[in-house]
């Protein structure tokens, strides 16, 4: 920027915004055009930014996710830990009763279909698991209905059964 320009911008900053302003407006698909390419050929500088204000975003939305308050923390760590411990969820142990955690011992950690260990849910083999409690039906969660399958597996069980 020469000397004269700078003086200008300066003592008109906020006409020329105003006029930067109108005239994206008038050029929106070229100015997303531009901001796509650009965003492209610049992405790994970009993605820290991303990831910061995505952080920043998240907080505000739910401050307890990022919070550093104790009783916080100690759930966080404490639904990481049983995850390690027993492969499943805390919510799957609240959704399908404390049997789920027998279950998970009695397949021994693994998918009962293809035996991974990540990503372990509990499937109700009679089909009638939580989803019944709006209809008013208790879910049979006794042991011998319960099956555990990988995320996957389980997904494909369901698309099957409903073929």
């Amino acid at each position: 920027m020469t000397k004269y320009s700078r003086e200008y911008y300066q003592k008109n900053k906020e006409k020329i915004k105003k006029n930067i302003r109108i005239w994206q407006d008038n050029n929106r698909e070229r100015v997303n055009k531009v901001a796509r390419e650009y965003y492209h050929k610049n992405i790994e500088k970009l993605r820290p930014i991303i990831a910061e204000r995505q952080r920043k975003y998240n907080f505000i939305k739910n401050p307890r996710v990022l919070s550093t308050n104790p009783v916080a923390i100690f759930a966080r760590e404490y639904r990481r830990i049983f995850k390690e411990k027993y492969g499943i969820s805390t919510n799957q142990v609240y959704r399908n009763g404390k049997n789920a955690i027998k279950a998970v011992k009695k397949s021994g950690g693994r998918c009962e279909n293809c035996g991974k260990i990540e990503n372990l849910q509990i499937h109700h083999k009679d089909g009638k698991g939580r989803n019944f409690l709006e209809k008013g039906i208790l879910p049979n969660n006794k042991l011998n209905n319960l099956m555990v399958l990988c995320r996957s597996c389980h997904a494909t069980l369901h698309k099957n059964k409903n073929l």
